[in-house]
């Protein structure tokens, strides 16, 4: 069966992820909440750190599953179930393998973790059976994703996302029965994350036998030249990974470690707002990935470079508005969400966000690295860019006193400059093609942010007596006003066609 790179596809697939956001913003940001009601502050900042420290074995694992979507789609674009079959079965053994390996290490970083974190006092054993249940999951997972590449490479992200809610609530809805029935502690969410990860993965597994029946588990079909030819671009993905943690992974971590289990547990929700922001963008640039490779394994580089630049135009509009209200109405936000008492957070708010106007803007362009297979020159960018984040961000929360906030600067105001500077240059060197599209976007968003805040900064001024209702009315109007000024004297002819077809599916 074909890979379907149509506009009806892609419509159905923006569609999922965008059903799929609004489900789990709304229910993370309620379990946020509740979980800080429930376990405090300082407790709750162990919940999303756990998750971080767990990731970061990604380092060891990503050269694998990093790699092995862009070469299972262009198998099957190519229509060689043979070698799709080896490329599958090759990265599935080899990252069971792996996985086993590293069940020690997991055991280790959750014992050790007393005396590596700063821990409330009562909450050691907790935390290390959190670290067991979260290590668990991303073991999993990492097996799992092999499965979970047969939605990928056939460009069905409504399967994925459909598998990804069950396993949400599943989540979610474990970890409060169990608060509810034995009183609320911290290893009941470890219980929740374990519970979703093999919820999730046997969703995969169902979807994987619907969408590619001629792959499978085949130990005979393990080829070790095949393996040689995924970690060949895996181990740059590695050298990423590595260099993307150092830059935007450590936050939390050095939040607990420099300021305490108190100031991490603060900084841990305002750093969920950024993660939600990216992931409306993602909503749109994750199902840009697998027309991406269908295209470069057919040889059409203009197309991709015609594709990208597209949705950077398109998606900084979405992103100016985004941030612009977010940034502008911080304090109400998180008066709303947290409580009065977090409102004072707003200034860490707008040092998360606001630098990720580029970070966002520039997102449809990273997949073509991968797609290209050309990592390396961006791997040694980050890994050049690494020791200087973790530099900047320990003289800021030092020397300058700064707190969370020179956490947030030193590490996602490091990482917009370097998307600023290289991003679009390399890849249309990559491509073969002109990058003024590309800056086009990147000043389209900067001025688009600038407008809408300063709007929301006004509104929020002038109608602060008059009370909550009042104020989301007129950030709604603004918005829409906004939408309807970006469609009728931004966008072109062009981009407005190329929406009616996408939102008609033809």
């Amino acid at each position: 069966m074909p890979i379907d790179t149509s506009a009806r596809r892609f419509r159905a697939n923006v569609l999922a992820n965008l059903l799929y956001f609004v489900f789990n913003a709304g229910l993370q940001l309620w379990f946020t909440r509740y979980l800080i009601d429930h376990l405090g502050v300082a407790t709750y900042g162990l919940v999303p750190l756990a998750t971080n420290m767990t990731n970061y074995m990604a380092i060891l694992t990503v050269a694998l599953s990093g790699s092995v979507g862009r070469f299972l789609t262009i198998d099957l674009a190519r229509g060689d179930v043979e070698t799709a079959n080896k490329t599958f079965n090759t990265s599935l053994f080899a990252t069971i393998v792996l996985a086993i390996a590293l069940l020690p290490v997991v055991g280790a970083l959750s014992w050790f973790s007393p005396h590596i974190l700063n821990i409330p006092e009562g909450e050691e054993n907790g935390t290390r059976f959190l670290l067991v249940c979260t290590g668990f999951a991303f073991l999993l997972n990492t097996v799992g994703s092999n499965f979970a590449c047969s939605t990928f490479a056939k460009n069905r992200f409504d399967y994925q996302r459909a598998v990804d809610v069950v396993g949400q609530a599943v989540q979610v809805g474990v970890a409060v029965t169990l608060f509810s029935v034995l009183g609320a502690k911290l290893w009941q969410v470890g219980i929740g994350i374990a519970a979703m990860s093999v919820m999730r993965q046997a969703g995969y597994q169902i979807t994987w036998r619907k969408l590619t029946p001629e792959l499978r588990i085949r130990p005979r079909s393990f080829d070790r030249t095949r393996l040689r030819e995924v970690l060949g671009m895996g181990g740059w993905l590695t050298v990423d990974a590595a260099s993307t943690i150092a830059l935007t992974g450590l936050d939390l971590l050095l939040a607990n470690v420099l300021l305490g289990s108190e100031a991490a547990g603060l900084y841990a929700p305002c750093l969920q707002l950024t993660i939600m922001a990216r992931t409306v963008v993602g909503v749109f640039t994750s199902v840009l990935a697998p027309t991406y490779a269908a295209a470069l394994g057919a040889g059409n580089r203009p197309r991709v470079a015609r594709l990208a630049g597209e949705g950077m135009w398109t998606i900084s509009w979405v992103i100016a508005l985004l941030v612009g209200v977010l940034a502008g109405s911080a304090p109400l936000v998180l008066r709303i969400w947290l409580g009065p008492s977090y409102t004072s957070m707003w200034p860490l708010v707008l040092a998360l966000v606001l630098p990720q106007t580029v970070t966002m803007c520039v997102s449809p362009l990273s997949p073509v690295f991968l797609a290209a297979n050309r990592l390396a020159v961006p791997c040694m960018v980050n890994l050049a860019l690494a020791p200087a984040a973790i530099a900047l961000t320990w003289v800021l929360v030092g020397a300058a006193g700064l707190g969370p906030v020179g956490i947030a600067l030193g590490t996602a105001g490091l990482l917009a400059a370097r998307h600023v500077a290289f991003t679009p240059w390399y890849v249309a060197r990559v491509l073969g093609q002109p990058s003024r599209p590309f800056y086009r976007a990147l000043a389209g968003v900067a001025v688009g942010t600038a407008v809408v805040g300063g709007c929301t900064v006004v509104i929020m001024q002038c109608l602060s007596g008059l009370g909550l209702a009042c104020t989301v009315l007129a950030l709604a109007a603004l918005s829409v006003l906004y939408l309807l000024t970006v469609w009728g004297l931004v966008l072109r002819d062009g981009d407005r066609c190329r929406l009616r077809s996408l939102s008609t599916g033809a």
